[in-house]
C-alpha cells in the first residue's frame, strides 16, 4: 500500500514536471523546475486548509470577476463541495468588459476554461504563469482567436490577469498541490462582474448582455450547489450539467458547432439553480422598473486595477487603445477643421481687398482674447507655432503684414501639377523687403521639393524683372524657360499654398488702395487667348 502510494506520486511528479517542460510561451525553460515553482504553501494558508477542512491535494476551482478586480480560489473540502478558500485583489487586467475575440485586441478572456498540468508555466518571465486555455472550444466555434492568455505575476498584463509575485506564487501552488492530488485539470470561470440582478441591471445597455446571461446559466449551477458545472459546447452555444435523457439509449455527444442533442441538465442541480434563477430575475424586473441608473458601456481605460494597488501601480492603469484611436480621430478630424478655417477662411472682411483671392493670414489680436469673448477660430487657424503684436502691427514702416493665398483668380485650388504666375508690382509698399515663400497644404511645412527652394524676395540677386520694374514670379513643377530664377518648384499630386510677406509695410498696404495681383494659371490664361 504504502509502495503503491510513493509509486504514484512519483510517476505524477514526473508526469507533471514533463508537462511543464514544453510551455515557452513567457520565457526559457528546462527540465529542472525553478525553486518559486516547488515552494511548499505558506503556514498561514496550510493553517486555513486545516480549519476549512480542504485536504492539501484536493480540487481547486478559480473564478475570476473583472470589474471587482478580484480573483477567487475554491478548494474541495471533505464533503465534496467547493468552498470559497481565499480571494486576491487583481493587480492588473487589461481590455474592458466583454469577451476575448481575436489576437492583438488586448481583451482578457470570459467563459469557462480548463488548465491542465502542460498549461503550467514555472519559468515565465512574469514570475510564474498559468495558461487558463484560451480559446476553448466556444471560443472557436465562435471564431474568437488569440493565444497565450495567462494568469501570471508582475503585475503587468497585455490580455492576462496579472497578480503580485506572491499572490501568483501561492496560486501556482495551490494548483500544483491540486494536480499532484490526482485531477487532470481545475476549472477557471472568467466573468465581466460578480454576475448579480444589480450588476445586470447597470450593464443592461452593454451588447454582451445576451452573452453575459449565458455565462450566469453556469454561474448559477456552480454558487447554488458548490459543485463545479460540467461544461459542454453545442450550437456555439455553453451548456451546463447537460445529462443523457432517461429515455434516449444513445450517448450524449456534444459538437461546439453542431445542432445540440437531446438532453437533459442533472435534476438535482435544476432545481435548485431554478430557485435561485427565478429569484435573481424578480429582483432584475424590480431594478428595471425602478430605473436603476446605467453604466457606461465603455469605460475608457485599458483594462483594471484593484483599488488596493492604485497607490502603489498608479502608473499602470492607462487610457484604453480604443480610446487612444478615438483621441487621434478626433486629432486629424480637428486638423482638418483647423485647414478649412485656414484656407477657407470663414471670418468677416477676410479678404485683403474685395475681388482678391489674397486673404489676411492672421486675423486676430495676438492675445486670441476679446472684452467678451475668445476668438476660438482664431486660434485654430492653421498659421504659424506663436504669434506677435509685430505681425499685425498698424503703424506705417513698422512691423510685418501677412496675406495668404490659397486659390487662383478662377476660384481654383492650387494644383502641384500646375504652373501659375504672380507679378508683384514695381513699388509694393515696404519699408524693408517683400517675399513670396510656397508650402505644402497639407502638412504646413515648405515644399520638399528638388530644388530646396521655396522662397523669393526682393533681396534675391538675379531676379529678372519687367520693363516696368514688376517682376513674374512662377510656381509649378517646371520652370518657364528663362525664368529659373523667378521659378519656385511644386509637386505633381500635392496642393500647396503661398505667403507673401511685407516686412515694414507702408500707408497704402494699410489703407488698402495698393493692389497685389492674383496668380494666374498658365494654361487657363493660354486657352483664353
Amino acid at each position: 500500500m504504502i509502495r503503491t502510494a510513493v509509486l504514484r506520486a512519483l510517476v505524477l511528479t514526473a508526469a507533471f514536471a514533463a508537462a511543464l517542460t514544453p510551455v515557452t510561451c513567457l520565457g526559457e525553460n528546462s527540465n529542472r523546475l525553478p525553486t518559486k515553482a516547488t515552494k511548499k504553501l505558506p503556514s498561514e494558508l496550510l493553517s486555513l486548509l486545516r480549519q476549512k477542512k480542504m485536504p492539501v491535494q484536493s480540487p481547486i476551482l478559480v473564478r475570476i470577476f473583472k470589474e471587482e478586480a478580484e480573483l477567487e480560489v475554491w478548494k474541495q473540502d471533505t464533503t465534496g463541495r467547493f468552498q470559497i478558500l481565499k480571494t486576491y485583489p487583481i493587480c492588473r487586467w487589461s481590455g474592458d468588459l466583454g469577451p476575448k475575440l481575436q489576437e492583438g485586441d488586448r481583451q482578457t478572456p470570459e467563459g469557462f476554461y480548463r488548465v491542465t498540468p502542460e498549461l503550467m508555466n514555472p519559468h515565465s518571465n512574469y514570475y510564474l504563469a498559468i495558461n487558463i486555455g484560451y480559446p476553448n472550444n466556444f471560443d472557436k466555434a465562435n471564431s474568437r482567436d488569440g493565444s497565450l492568455l495567462m494568469i501570471h505575476g508582475d503585475c503587468w498584463s497585455s490580455g492576462c490577469y496579472a497578480m503580485t509575485d506572491e499572490q501568483i506564487s501561492e496560486i501556482y501552488s495551490l494548483a500544483r498541490d491540486s494536480f499532484q492530488g490526482g485531477r487532470p485539470s481545475f476549472q477557471v470561470q472568467s466573468y465581466p462582474f460578480r454576475l448579480t440582478p444589480a450588476n445586470l441591471a447597470r450593464h443592461r445597455n452593454n451588447p454582451n448582455l445576451a452573452f453575459w446571461k449565458m455565462l450566469k446559466i453556469g454561474n448559477d449551477h456552480f454558487e447554488a450547489t458548490h459543485l463545479e458545472p460540467k461544461v459542454d459546447v453545442c450550437n456555439r452555444l455553453y451548456v451546463f450539467d447537460a445529462q443523457r435523457p432517461p429515455d434516449s439509449p444513445k450517448p450524449l455527444v456534444f459538437n461546439p458547432t453542431d445542432k445540440c442533442p437531446a438532453f437533459v441538465v442533472n435534476p438535482k442541480i435544476a432545481r435548485v439553480a431554478l430557485e435561485k434563477q427565478r429569484a435573481d430575475e424578480l429582483e432584475y424586473a424590480q431594478l428595471l422598473e425602478d430605473n436603476v441608473p446605467t453604466a457606461p458601456i465603455y469605460n475608457e481605460l485599458d483594462g483594471g486595477m484593484n483599488k488596493v494597488f492604485l497607490a502603489q501601480f498608479a502608473g499602470r492603469v492607462t487610457l484604453s487603445k480604443r480610446l487612444g484611436l478615438d483621441l487621434v480621430q478626433g486629432l486629424l478630424v480637428g486638423e482638418l477643421m483647423s485647414m478649412n478655417i485656414s484656407y477657407a477662411k470663414r471670418f468677416e472682411n477676410f479678404y485683403y481687398r474685395p475681388g482678391t483671392k489674397w486673404a489676411y493670414v492672421i486675423m486676430f489680436d495676438p492675445s486670441q482674447e476679446k472684452k467678451n469673448y475668445s476668438e476660438l477660430d482664431g486660434r485654430a487657424d492653421y498659421v504659424a507655432v506663436t504669434s506677435s503684436k509685430g505681425m499685425v502691427s498698424t503703424p506705417p514702416g513698422i512691423g510685418q503684414a501677412y496675406l495668404g493665398a490659397y486659390k487662383d483668380k478662377n476660384d481654383k485650388w492650387f494644383d502641384g501639377g500646375k504652373t501659375y504666375k504672380l507679378t508683384v508690382p514695381l513699388n509694393p509698399l515696404n519699408k524693408q523687403f517683400w517675399s513670396l515663400t510656397i508650402y505644402d497644404a497639407y502638412n504646413r511645412i515648405r515644399i520638399d521639393n528638388r530644388t530646396q527652394n521655396t522662397d523669393h524676395s526682393s533681396r534675391d540677386e538675379g531676379l529678372r524683372k519687367n520693363p516696368d520694374g514688376s517682376v513674374d514670379l512662377y510656381v509649378g513643377p517646371e520652370a518657364p524657360a528663362g525664368y529659373e530664377k523667378n521659378w519656385l518648384q511644386t509637386n505633381p499630386g500635392e496642393a500647396w499654398f503661398a505667403y507673401f510677406r511685407l516686412y515694414g509695410p507702408l500707408e497704402p498696404y494699410l489703407s488698402w488702395s495698393w493692389k497685389l495681383p492674383d496668380f494666374e494659371d498658365l494654361a487657363q490664361t493660354t486657352e483664353a487667348k
